[in-house]
């Protein structure tokens, strides 16, 4: 019923994946400050979180690395995921 309810009501049973995301690996908030190397070594491992928290990113092909590291900060991680009630990552993060 958790995991229902969590993919149903994501606002109220959902994980936030920013915080989670900034504890883990304390990305950078600013691309542009970034050199291309450095979004090429962070992308992987954030898309790698978002994996373990059944997060699929379609439709990013239109995307350069660059603008799909700012979408998934400003966007993507931005809003509660509905996952299962034991996602990877820190508990503590669920919504009450």
């Amino acid at each position: 019923m958790e995991q229902e309810n969590a993919m149903l009501n994501p606002d109220e049973w959902g994980v936030y994946l920013a915080p989670i995301i900034q504890s883990q690996l304390n990305p950078p908030q600013d691309p542009d400050a970034m050199t291309d190397q450095e979004i090429q070594c962070y992308l992987p491992r954030i898309v790698h979180i978002l994996a373990e928290h059944h997060v699929c990113l379609t439709n990013s092909n239109h995307l350069d690395d660059r603008q799909l590291y700012q979408h998934i900060l400003d966007e993507v991680i931005q809003k509660p995921v509905g996952v299962g009630p034991n996602p990877v990552g820190d508990p503590g993060r669920v919504l009450p």
